[in-house]
């Protein structure tokens, strides 16, 4: 357009027109809204744009809003305090109960303890029995381990021991099923004095006639011994028969660790009585301190030896005939009839 003006003054007055216009322009703005319509082909779009005036309004509600939200989370999070400063009220409240509580358990365990001391008479004796309560659970503490493996070890004892009666059981019933055939005669006949046994200690040993009465004797001493005892030519114990006697030998040698050996001694005491029964039947010094101390000691110190020489006296030798015209101190104390001077001395209590 400019370039086709070629007037100066037509240019002067196009510029003064656009300046006024603009001015008109700018005041609606400032006060009014500015409407119109911009058309697209055949139709037309209108258009509303805010006046220059309505953008500080908008500010400022953005500026309220803002501040409203900053307050809304500042009480959000004062509330929140204010909560966990009620819970921590509530537990310190708890902690002061219980504390009390415990204060006053206290106190009541004080006054009964107090009770307690007035009860008893000085307080050396409270010392004392401080004293011996605690040495009395130390001591405990210490021996626990020990008691515990003395009962093992005691099950052990019993478990073992009774094995054993089971296997002299098994023994008892070979014996009377395969050996209890007669004995063939000796082969070296015995020298009969009555003064004492009629074979030494160790001539089971020798087998003769045998070896039925060496196996027994030293691998199942319970077994010979109840034969013998249980003999008629000796029974000192009526009531004993071979099972009765094997079984009771075998109990009281059996048991006798887990007895402390107090079934043992019962043991030797009633093997001591037989072999003096043995001693009076046959017309040999019996009674005596000398004939029980003797007995003793072969029981205590070799039972096998003992169990086999009462076993070959009995087998191979005869008792004496009774001689009721005649008392001696050899002859078996039923057919005795002597005073009470020959009884004393005979016995030893």
């Amino acid at each position: 357009l400019f370039r086709s003006m070629k007037s100066n003054g037509v240019f002067c007055l196009c510029h003064l027109a656009a300046l006024a216009a603009g001015l008109v322009l700018e005041q609606d703005l400032s006060s009014h809204e500015l409407a119109g319509s911009i058309t697209v082909g055949a139709s037309s779009v209108p258009i509303i744009v805010p006046g220059i005036a309505s953008f500080p309004q908008a500010g400022q509600e953005l500026v309220e809003a803002a501040s409203l939200d900053g307050e809304l989370q500042a009480e959000t999070n004062a509330l929140a305090a204010r909560e966990k400063l009620e819970e921590h009220e509530q537990v310190l409240v708890q902690l002061a109960n219980q504390q009390a509580a415990l204060l006053q358990e206290q106190q009541r365990i004080a006054a009964r303890e107090d009770a307690l001391l007035r009860q008893l008479p000085n307080d050396a004796s409270l010392l004392a029995i401080s004293k011996s309560s605690s040495v009395s659970k130390s001591l405990r503490a210490s021996l626990e381990p020990v008691i515990t493996m003395k009962q093992q070890r005691w099950m052990e004892e019993l478990i073992t021991a009774s094995a054993w009666l089971l296997a002299i059981i098994i023994g008892g019933l070979m014996y009377g099923a395969c050996f209890t055939y007669p004995y063939p005669p000796l082969k070296m006949q015995p020298n009969v004095t009555r003064e004492g046994f009629s074979f030494h200690l160790c001539y089971g040993f020798s087998c003769d006639p045998d070896w039925r009465i060496c196996l027994f004797g030293c691998c199942f001493s319970p077994v010979r011994w109840a034969d013998t005892a249980s003999s008629p030519k000796v029974s000192y114990f009526r009531f004993l028969s071979f099972w009765v006697a094997l079984l009771l030998f075998g109990a009281l040698y059996a048991y006798s660790t887990v007895t402390y050996s107090v079934s043992g001694l019962v043991l030797v005491t009633m093997a001591v009585m037989n072999r003096q029964r043995i001693r009076q039947v046959y017309g040999m010094p019996y009674g005596t301190c000398y004939t029980c101390c003797e007995d003793s000691c072969v029981w205590c110190c070799c039972h096998p030896c003992a169990t086999m020489q009462e076993a070959m006296e009995i087998e191979f030798v005869d008792p004496p005939q009774k001689q009721p015209q005649q008392a001696s101190m050899n002859e078996p104390l039923s057919t005795m009839k002597s005073t009470s001077t020959r009884k004393s001395n005979l016995t030893c209590c």
